[in-house]
């Protein structure tokens, strides 16, 4: 191992190891709250419900089962709920404390509210966040034992039954259509069992409304929260002026029939009295109330943004009181903006160990035969227009191809890929998505073909003939095989990190809902589909990079030329489309919304995959091992916790 890679393999753990302690010191409170992930069995949970009871003088109803029928689940898979549980130290059986239970929205993780689990932790709360069925960590078998509430009915009426909640006051809050499920669990506790939910703050995505059952509200302290710059809400319910439409006035007057105001007051409480004044720190006597809530978020932004961190909190320390034991801190007092930091340096650091761990193993008695001897110095100049001008025009077409194809072929996507046993993904997204990368691999080949014989044109006459840009594929199937063999292990040893700090720190790598995080080892299957899937794409992204190395350009501008080719049309996209939101309160393809919302994912594969590429081929000269590597690589990002949504999905051949 050189001394260079030796450095940089020192650098990126510490940056790693440092800075993801960090960010568990900011979720934990610095120690004064116990952080675990735990994954149980709906099974366990009646059972551990029913002990409770017994020991703790609880009545908590199981609504979802009874001790004396255990669920059998025959040929589906064992019904196990993830969460992320966050306990304030002082909690006991004598302390007991509000709780709070978080769902994140479709195809989110429970990791992804993390801004919000942090503040709320943090001001003497027990926070639960989950990850619904079929996504992340759960089983899709949960949802149909559990009323079709995705589990939240079972993590509800469990989370009352710890001894150290009081289950008088325990609030709900759901992100997008984790406010879906959430409902559906209310309407049942509320409606249906001797078990209450005192609390529910809607959270951004408030299109599920109408799905609240006549009574459910009764003695509940009900807040929504409609995002001023909601990608999708702008749209279906005109959120930037929200509380000035009738429907906010309506829901105002479901309680206080006698509103008559021009807007709905933000923040301001209602009860069936009328406008209740409340301090931020007082406990709202009143068993039912209702607060509106329009911060100026998007609908990602909602969920790692100052304003709705600071909504969560006002709405909670009104609904559930101050939690004993913990002293008040004001809405405006976060500390979760370091742990975004934190987290996002410790990702930087995660991303540059690549790097060193590709030359520790291609210097391994195994993988030493890829090694390139020599890499020959590119023949090419880009001042000659021959070869500038193909580049240019490459570079320009696809981006703009890029970006005016991925709307209708998202829309496409959704009936011409709909998920199968084969392609499991959620309806919403994924497929539409593997949709739109396939054309635009299809086209990019097509359009290096094109290219290359401009370039055959441009060179008549002058004896020079234009080596096939395909010519860097060329290798023995045994040094395929090998290649395969390296991508594999490379990606094993990058999985570690990701294992490593979600056992000792609680944590993963990311910047919202961008993330490397820990997946079921199953979920391989599924990941390895769909990487197939992706992978034309990276395969002309790595031979695009290796055609792309002029000898009057350093070698970091060639390869940036391809990253910005690749994120090029959707960086203007983007521009165009928020541009259109902030000013005119819609995007500018204001159907679109959950595809505008995906694209940002998908910058950081297109920046990277090119450096990635370019690394790996001046030590190999091989485009197969990058190409193996990036497509499940970044595709894991997306694949390895988006909701399965057939029963066979982890298996199916």
């Amino acid at each position: 191992m050189s001394k260079k890679t030796k450095v940089w393999l020192a650098v990126s753990l510490f940056v790693i190891l440092v800075f993801s302690f960090a960010a568990s010191l900011i979720q934990s409170n610095f120690g004064k709250t116990s952080v675990t992930y735990v994954r149980k069995g709906l099974a366990d949970m009646i059972t551990e419900i029913n002990a409770n009871n017994e020991a703790y003088g609880k009545d908590i109803e199981v609504s979802f089962g009874t001790a004396s029928s255990a669920i059998v689940f025959g040929t589906a898979a064992s019904s196990n709920i993830e969460f992320k549980m966050l306990v304030p130290k002082h909690a006991s059986e004598k302390n007991r404390l509000p709780a709070i239970i978080l769902a994140p929205g479709m195809d989110d993780m429970k990791d992804d509210l993390y801004t919000l689990y942090t503040e709320l932790s943090r001001r003497g709360y027990v926070v639960v966040a989950v990850d619904k069925a079929g996504e992340g960590n759960s089983d899709l078998s949960a949802d149909g034992y559990t009323n079709g509430s995705a589990g939240m009915e079972a993590i509800i009426e469990y989370v009352m039954s710890l001894p150290y909640v009081d289950e008088k006051r325990v609030g709900i809050s759901g992100h997008s259509n984790g406010n879906k499920f959430l409902i559906i669990a209310m309407n049942r506790i509320n409606l249906e069992t001797r078990n209450h939910i005192s609390a529910f703050l809607m959270g951004q995505g408030t299109g599920f409304l109408p799905r609240l059952q006549e009574g459910v509200l009764k003695d509940v302290k009900f807040g929504m929260i409609v995002g001023k710059n909601d990608e999708m809400d702008t749209v279906y319910f005109n959120s930037a002026f929200f509380d000035e439409t009738d429907k906010a006035k309506d829901w105002i007057r479901e309680i206080y029939p006698d509103f008559n105001g021009d807007a709905v007051p933000l923040g301001t409480w209602f009860t069936a009295n009328g406008e209740r004044p409340i301090a931020a720190n007082e406990y709202l006597t009143e068993t039912e109330a209702r607060v509106l809530y329009n911060p100026p978020t998007t609908h990602p932004g909602m969920m790692f943004s100052r304003s709705g961190a600071k909504a969560y909190v006002d709405f909670f320390y009104n609904a559930l009181g101050v939690p004993e034991g913990s002293d008040y801190i004001p809405s405006d007092n976060q500390i979760c903006w370091l742990m975004v930091t934190f987290q996002l340096i410790a990702m930087l650091g995660y991303l540059s160990l690549v790097f060193p761990v590709f030359e520790i193993l291609l210097n391994t008695e195994t993988f030493r035969k890829l090694k390139a001897d020599t890499i020959e110095a590119p023949a090419s100049e880009f001042r000659n227009p021959r070869e500038w001008i193909p580049t240019l025009i490459l570079m320009i077409g696809m981006s703009a191809f890029a970006a005016l194809s991925i709307f209708p072929l998202f829309r496409k996507g959704a009936t011409l890929l709909p998920p199968t046993d084969l392609l499991p993904l959620s309806t919403n997204y994924m497929n539409q998505i593997v949709y739109w990368i396939i054309i635009v691999a299809i086209v990019t080949c097509a359009a290096v073909i094109v290219m290359h014989w401009i370039k055959k044109l441009l060179y008549r006459g002058t004896g020079i003939l234009p080596e096939s840009p395909f010519k860097c594929a060329d290798i023995t199937l045994r040094e395929f095989l090998r290649s395969m063999l390296f991508a594999a292990c490379l990606y094993a040893l990058m999985c570690l990190p990701i294992i490593a700090v979600r056992l000792i720190f609680k944590v993963d790598f990311r910047i919202s809902a961008l993330k490397f995080t820990w997946y079921r080892p199953e979920r391989i299957f599924v990941v390895l589909r769909y990487t197939m899937l992706f992978g034309l794409f990276y395969l002309m992204n790595s031979i695009l990079t290796a055609n792309t190395r002029f000898k009057d350009l350093p070698d970091w501008i060639s390869t940036g030329i391809v990253s910005l080719g690749n994120s090029l049309g959707l960086i203007i996209l983007q521009i165009v489309q928020y541009t259109a939101l902030v000013n005119n309160h819609a995007l500018r393809v204001s159907d679109m919304g959950s595809a505008t919302i995906q694209v940002w994912k998908y910058f950081l594969p297109m920046l990277m995959a090119p450096v990635i590429s370019r690394f790996i081929y001046n030590r190999t000269k091989n485009i197969w091992i990058s190409t193996a590597f990036s497509a499940i690589f970044f595709n894991a990002v997306s694949i390895a916790t988006t909701g399965i949504t057939t029963s066979l999905g982890l298996f199916a051949l």
